[in-house]
């Protein structure tokens, strides 16, 4: 009986065997996951990436972590809600100039610097000549 106890492996010994298999998968693991976490966190702003390695993401505000005691919000809260697009809050006035403003304009003068005409010589509906017709309308501008 002897013997056969010696040349079978007993339950310890496997178990020592499949322990020493387990933590070298564990430190290939980690050392794995160091090497991807490494990948994930780089982008344009930290390594010699382009800009359009980058993706759609939002960049971070910090690349720090802070604690949330200090922050005064939490993390996940930041996430779920989107910030507004713009902060103004609308006025009850409509839109364009409002009653009781004084408009201003440009005063026609009495002597100008120059007057342009503007003649036509041909009815657009008709087609015929408008050199020998008066005007029925002056309009100054």
């Amino acid at each position: 009986m002897g013997s056969e106890t010696s040349s079978t492996p007993s339950s310890y010994q496997l178990l020592a065997e499949e322990v020493v298999q387990l933590r070298m998968k564990v430190a290939y693991l980690e050392e794995r996951c160091r090497e991807l976490e490494g990948m994930v966190s780089k982008n344009s702003q930290n390594s010699s990436k382009p800009p359009s390695s980058d993706g759609y993401q939002k960049p971070n505000e910090s690349d720090s972590p802070q604690d949330d005691s200090t922050n005064g919000k939490n993390s996940d809260s930041q996430q779920e809600s989107p910030t507004p697009k713009s902060l103004r809050q609308s006025s009850d006035n409509k839109a364009g100039g409002q009653k009781g403003h004084k408009g201003n304009c440009l005063k026609s003068v009495d002597n100008p610097d120059y007057v342009v005409y503007h003649t036509l010589l041909e009815c657009h509906d008709y087609h015929t000549s408008l050199l020998d017709v008066e005007p029925l309308k002056h309009i100054e501008r």
